[in-house]
């Protein structure tokens, strides 16, 4: 029962993420095989353990072959998470992320000025957008210009591509 019921819970798995497995095929050694798009193999075993080892043991060494095999190994991986302008794009990122949202939330209430002023014939909450748009909007508007397309020069500097 209890062999069944992790065969199912593999199915499952393989099935809520199928980008991550190809194919699925269960041989006789109670062995269940999901290999992934890359070609590789990782069978699933599922027998039960004769008391040979503890649950401690076992848990000690899955946190070890985990440890293993989420290491960097390559130096291009190193690479990326030393340099120095590969920091300063995910910088300019983090701010571009929190300027687009204040550029939403003040395009909102351009959108609530325009309502106001057309809908319910009150003209404060247009004249406030407009008493701020030097000062204030359009400085964050030019900040946020100018980051993306410094970030996308830097990035094609460091040769960064998502393609």
């Amino acid at each position: 029962m209890k062999l069944i019921l992790l065969i199912l819970i593999a199915i499952a798995e393989a099935l809520v993420y199928p980008s991550q497995y190809r194919c699925v095929q269960v041989s006789t050694r109670h062995v269940l095989h999901l290999t992934r798009e890359e070609g590789e193999t990782n069978p699933i075993v599922f027998e039960e353990s004769l008391g040979e080892e503890s649950a401690d043991e076992r848990l000690r060494k899955d946190i070890a072959r985990f440890r293993q095999e989420s290491t960097i190994t390559s130096e291009e991986e190193i690479e990326s998470k030393t340099n120095p302008l590969i920091s300063v794009i995910n910088i300019f990122g983090a701010i571009l992320s929190v300027n687009f949202v204040i550029i939403v939330g003040l395009f909102l209430y351009f959108l609530y000025g325009v309502f106001s002023l057309y809908a319910l014939k009150n003209e404060a909450p247009i004249l406030s957008v407009q008493a701020n748009f030097d000062p204030f909007i359009l400085p964050i508007l030019s900040t946020h210009m100018g980051l993306t397309f410094l970030s996308a020069g830097l990035e094609r500097v460091a040769g960064i591509n998502d393609d």
